[in-house]
Formats: C-alpha cells, sequence, structure tokens
C-alpha cells in the first residue's frame, strides 16, 4: 500500500499564516526547537479532550487570553515559515501512526510561559511538571543547539 503525500503548504495554508505570526509573537530570537514548542504546543491544544480548547488550529490561536503573541499585524518570516511546515508535517506523520517523527514537545504539554528569554512549557495551566527537554532534537547539528 503507496501512502499518499499530504501537501502540507496546501492543506494548511491560511493555519501556517497564524502559526507562523503565533511563532514570531511568542518566540522570535529563540532557538528553532523553542520555536517548534510554540506548533508543538499549539497542535498538542488541537489534538485535546479538554473541553473548553478549539479543535482547529485558528480557533487554537485565535483563543481568547490564551496565545497572546499572535497577532494579524506580525510579520511571517521564511526560516518561521519553514519551521511550521516541518512540524505540520511531523504532526500529519504521526496521525498517521509514523513513530520518532521528531516530535520535541509530549502530547500533554499545552501551557507555557515566557520569562523574556525563554518559554517553559507545562503540562498544566497551573503548577505542574515543566518539560526538561528530554526528547531528541531533530534541529540539532553535532552538539549545537539550534
Amino acid at each position: 500500500v503507496v501512502k499518499e503525500e499530504i501537501n502540507i503548504e496546501e492543506k494548511y495554508e491560511k493555519e501556517i499564516i497564524y502559526i507562523s505570526k503565533t511563532v514570531w509573537g511568542e518566540a522570535r530570537g529563540c532557538s528553532k526547537v523553542e520555536q517548534a514548542a510554540i506548533v508543538w504546543c499549539i497542535l498538542n491544544r488541537v489534538d485535546s479532550s479538554i473541553r473548553y480548547m478549539p479543535d482547529d488550529i485558528i480557533g487554537v490561536v485565535t483563543q481568547k487570553n490564551q496565545f497572546l503573541g499572535y497577532s494579524k499585524s506580525f510579520p511571517v518570516t521564511k526560516e518561521i515559515r519553514e519551521l511550521v511546515i516541518d512540524v505540520l508535517s511531523r504532526w500529519e506523520r504521526e496521525k498517521a501512526g509514523e513513530k520518532n517523527v521528531g516530535r520535541i514537545l509530549p502530547p500533554e504539554y499545552m501551557w507555557f510561559y515566557g520569562d523574556g528569554w525563554h518559554n517553559h512549557f507545562r503540562d498544566s495551566y497551573r503548577g505542574g511538571n515543566r518539560w526538561d527537554w528530554s526528547l531528541d532534537n531533530p534541529y540539532e547539528v553535532k552538539g549545537e543547539r539550534k
């Protein structure tokens, strides 16, 4: 059985713009892996069964008082756009049953706070466990965190 390749840019044309603007607002200047974690956080919310979380990407990004880094006026940079497409591709492959797609944030991590330099991801709205970055980093090159 041959799996049909999904055209991420076609399927998620609008969503890529929304996520890219959110990543720019929440994590510009951060490492590539930290930016990817923002995307995974959004997708974790889409996949969540928590009743107050929207089940679509644009709904999650624009939900009131959630992703304060999103603004219609923020730019979509080439680098962030490419990263968003990469993470969406990994997410689609994971949903299709592929293992070890390069996920860098576990599904239960749906909240984060920023300290001005880095974002810290949690598995609970208040308190909970803080993510320790223990998964393999697909954006790392020879020990260099990107």
